[in-house]
């Protein structure tokens, strides 16, 4: 009997001591979770919020910009593309380093253009040119909006050492809130799932604002955990080569950045049109149209072309194939095709599709649209209740 008393006041002991533990620690997690959010909020509001704007920024555009995405194409013929060039090289004084097709008949063709020898940026010039009138369409609108949101969703338009270090740190701090959200709310989960992704909307207060917080931080809690950790891909060099050797993909050797101080003259590298045009046309015959769009360019100090295109059934936004063809010797010298990569190279060259849901189809991209705006509502309604508890804190 005494036996007994002895391994009960034992068990009850070492249970109370855990409790106890286990109580320490929830209340740890909570602070942590409560500080982060309140010190992070804001700017996982802007990340957040451009992050969305920015993977819907191609359908955006060519919605407010019908003028040069939605052509008036019937009843016409495109002109003959040896005539289109001529004309174009004739009428303007520019040198063309690349040029994009769409298959669809309402998009223009798109001419790629080194930057002017006066500005300080490096970025090419895309001009829009109508495929069955030959003349240059007006320039994009909307396009400034959108390079704002992305230096925003960068670096919070705070430069690269301080801004991006703000950016990687705050991906990293929606890790820690999402994994100790669904900590705290691990117990109601386990004990009626059903109920505990309940939400009663006619309830009001700290119940609502309860419920909202937790219920959609579970629902989207692997969107914020993708898109925070393959966001880290373009934060950290260790992280980058992390990824890189757990798809078991050779990284490529960083940019080495010139300390002198006298500026390289810009080399462009020109299309050649009589050649660009034999090119296009052992291109065009080797797919059988079978195209969305594709782009094609002069690989530098050799005689073949670059030719990247995307299917017509293409995966995702980035699901490029590649093929180099040599107008010389009339041949294609090689083609590669995203299908035919490995599940490593597949990650890799779709970093910015899983980055946005995009990789995963249109409606996780739409989950992901959801989750990456819903970061206002976290905000909201954690800080709401942080005012209704903090008494009790």
């Amino acid at each position: 009997m005494i036996n007994n008393n002895y391994q009960f006041h034992t068990y009850f002991t070492l249970f109370s001591y855990y409790s106890k533990k286990g109580v320490i620690l929830k209340k740890i997690i909570k602070k942590i979770h409560l500080y982060l959010g309140l010190v992070f909020s804001l700017f996982l509001i802007l990340i957040g919020t451009t992050g969305a704007i920015l993977s819907y920024e191609k359908e955006i555009l060519e919605l407010i910009n019908p003028q040069v995405y939605n052509l008036d194409y019937k009843n016409k013929e495109k002109l003959d593309k040896k005539i289109l060039f001529e004309n174009l090289e004739k009428n303007h004084d520019f040198q063309i380093v690349a040029i994009r097709f769409y298959e669809n008949p309402s998009k223009p063709i798109v001419l790629v253009t080194p930057a002017a020898e006066d500005s300080n940026s490096n970025r090419k010039v895309l001009l829009n040119v109508n495929p069955y009138t030959g003349e240059l369409l007006p320039p994009i609108r909307g396009k400034m909006f959108f390079t704002y949101a992305r230096y925003i969703h960068l670096d919070l338009l705070l430069g690269k050492v301080i801004g991006k270090n703000i950016v990687a740190i705050s991906t990293i701090v929606l890790i820690i809130l999402s994994i100790s959200g669904l900590y705290l709310y691990a117990k109601p989960l386990i004990h009626n799932f059903k109920s505990a992704m309940k939400i009663n909307f006619s309830s009001n207060g700290k119940r609502l604002y309860y419920k909202l917080h937790t219920v959609f931080g579970i629902y989207f809690l692997v969107a914020f955990l993708i898109m925070s950790l393959s966001g880290l891909f373009w934060s950290y060099d260790w992280f980058k080569k992390g990824v890189y050797s757990l798809a078991n993909v050779e990284m490529p050797p960083s940019r080495v950045v010139s300390t002198n101080v006298t500026p390289k003259k810009r080399e462009n590298n020109p299309l050649d049109m009589e050649q660009t045009l034999k090119a296009l046309e052992i291109f065009e015959n080797s797919i059988n149209s079978n195209y969305h769009e594709f782009t094609i360019r002069k690989n530098r100090n050799s005689d073949t072309f670059k030719v990247s295109y995307l299917e017509k059934n293409y995966p995702h936004s980035k699901a490029f194939n590649t093929m180099d063809v040599n107008p010389i010797k009339n041949e294609i010298t090689s083609h590669e095709k995203y299908e035919d990569l490995k599940i490593g190279e597949k990650v890799i060259n779709s970093m910015l599709p899983i980055h946005s849901g995009e990789f995963f189809g249109s409606f996780f991209q739409i989950i992901f649209l959801i989750a990456s705006l819903s970061l206002s509502m976290f905000a909201i309604t954690g800080f709401l209740l942080y005012k209704k508890t903090r008494r009790n804190i």
